[in-house]
Formats: structure tokens, C-alpha cells, sequence
């Protein structure tokens, strides 16, 4: 299996595990490592070597945030144009040891939406990785498919070989022409099989089919899973905690106001303005408290 390993270093970036991740890649029998690594990584180099070999894997190890991949220079690199190279060249997986690679970037489409529409099986990671973690799995899915797993199954490997908290991080997006597309030929299959009282044929079309489906499946998860990264960056655990305690506060400055004497004798003077501004008080409260249950709601 001939690998790719993509891995720019950027100025001003904390320098990854680079080294370290070649060399255990290195070790594993039945991977032919090609790496392209350092200052020099540039999409005109990406593209050269895209197209003088045949490759199996890419892995881009590097920098990213919200679905971007970081070139020197402040370049970046598009997911179309990236998913054109990686067909010309034969490549069937990608995996993006990039943090928050399965997020789009803006409104744009993002590598997750592109790839697998090319025909393209993706992994990507749904938040910030460990660089350590994202070395361990690379190297437990690469020698699993290696040994001749199916992806699938190589993906569950390489989720095992990493630890918490990252264990959630990296999401598999399987190719929509080889699970849809496949899907709908089996079926037909299927039909005809048992049209032709082929038992022992239509039954290893099922088990085709039920295998074909478990990658869907895994498919949708990843997506669930690139979506509740979001719904979490959007509302964190203390966002709710604090539109609580704001509540909590209004709530006291309201109280403190109306029975301290000289706070009620001044703001209530004439009447009608103090009530006007203790209703105000309480409806903020209220507005706070609504915010808190909105987001603990978003959360669940």
C-alpha cells in the first residue's frame, strides 16, 4: 500500500511530531511511505507529486482551524482542488490529521461535503486533536489496513489505539460512490439472484449489502458527531451557568434596591419610576434565566 504523507511546517506554528510519525509509519510491513514534509510544501510541489505517482492513502499532517489547511506562506488549500489531485492520482482515502478538518469554514463547503462526493473515503477530525493522538491513530488505521481490514473496521482500530478526551475526534466519512452507488447495484443483484434461485449468491449479496449499510451508518454518525463539535463550540457547558448567574444577580440588585431605605426613598420618588425600573430589572431576569434553559436544551 503506497502512502503519501503530506506535512508542511508553517513559521510561527508549533512544529509537529513529524519525525516521530514517518518513522513509525516506516515500521509498518506493507506501507510504502512517500513523505513530502517541511517550510517548503507548497500546492504547486502538492500537485507535482500528486501527479507523478500512484497512491492508495494521502495524510496530510498539519496545521488547520475550521476547516482550513494551512500552507507556508499563508496559503490554503480548497477542497475541490485538492479532491481533483487526489482522484488524478489515484487516491481512495485521505486522512486529515488536522484540527477541525470536518468543519466547514464559513459558509463554504468544506472537505467533508467535497471529498466523498468525489468518490474520496475521508477522515477528518471534528475538533482540536492532540498532535500525539493524531500520530497514534494514523499509524493503528494504516497498519489495520495494511493486515487487510476494511476501512471500517480500521477506523474502529485506530479510535482504540487513541485516549480520551480525543477519542471522539475523528470522524469517517465514507465515499458516497462506493456506499450509495454500491448499495443500489447489490440490491439489483439481489433481485436477480433470487429471481435465478441462487441461494448461496443472495445471501452473500445480503452480507454485502448489510456491510455497505454499516458504512452509511457510520457515515451519518460522523456527521452527528461534526455537528454536536459545533452545537458545543457554539454553546459551552459554561454558557448556561452563566445566563444563570446573571439571572441571580439582576434578581439580588433588584431586591437590594427595593429594601434598602435609602435606595427605595431615592428610586422611588416619584413611585411610578422605581416600579418602572424594578419591572425592567425582573424582566431581565426573566430574559437571562429563558437564555440559560435555551442553551441547556441546545446542549441535550
Amino acid at each position: 500500500m503506497k502512502v503519501l504523507v503530506i506535512a508542511p511546517e508553517i513559521d510561527g506554528l508549533p512544529k509537529l511530531a513529524q519525525t516521530s510519525e514517518l518513522t513509525r509509519l516506516g515500521d509498518v510491513s506493507g506501507i510504502d511511505v512517500q513523505p513530502l514534509i517541511g517550510p517548503l510544501v507548497t500546492q504547486g510541489r502538492i500537485q507535482q507529486r500528486l501527479r507523478s505517482g500512484r497512491y492508495e492513502v494521502a495524510v496530510w499532517s498539519g496545521h488547520g482551524a475550521r476547516g482550513r489547511l494551512l500552507l507556508p506562506g499563508g496559503a490554503e488549500v480548497e477542497p475541490r482542488w485538492l479532491a481533483s489531485e487526489l482522484r488524478r492520482s489515484g487516491v481512495t482515502l485521505l486522512v486529515l490529521a488536522v484540527c477541525e478538518s470536518a468543519q466547514r469554514h464559513s459558509s463554504a463547503e468544506g472537505f467533508s461535503d467535497v471529498l466523498p462526493a468525489a468518490g474520496v473515503h475521508l477522515i477528518a477530525m471534528a475538533a482540536s486533536i492532540a498532535d500525539v493522538s493524531a500520530v497514534d491513530y494514523d499509524v493503528a488505521l494504516l497498519h489495520a489496513l495494511a493486515s487487510g481490514e476494511t476501512l471500517r473496521e480500521a477506523h474502529r482500530v485506530g479510535i482504540e489505539a487513541i485516549k480520551e478526551p480525543d477519542i471522539s475526534q475523528p470522524q469517517l466519512f465514507m465515499s458516497d460512490a462506493a456506499s450509495a452507488g454500491d448499495l443500489a447495484a447489490r440490491s439489483e443483484a439481489l433481485k436477480q439472484a433470487m429471481a435465478a434461485g441462487q441461494s448461496d449468491d443472495a445471501l452473500a449479496i445480503i452480507h454485502q449489502c448489510k456491510t455497505i449499510l454499516g458504512d452509511l451508518e457510520d457515515h451519518y454518525q460522523a456527521l452527528d458527531g461534526r455537528v454536536l463539535a459545533i452545537e458545543r463550540k457554539i454553546n459551552p457547558p459554561w454558557q448556561a451557568r452563566l445566563w444563570q448567574g446573571l439571572a441571580v444577580f439582576v434578581i439580588a440588585v433588584a431586591a437590594s434596591l427595593f429594601f434598602v431605605y435609602q435606595a427605595r426613598e431615592l428610586l422611588f420618588n416619584p413611585w411610578f419610576v422605581g416600579v418602572a425600573f424594578e419591572t425592567t430589572l425582573l424582566a431581565l431576569a426573566v430574559l437571562c434565566w429563558r437564555m440559560a434553559v435555551v442553551t441547556l436544551e441546545r446542549m441535550q
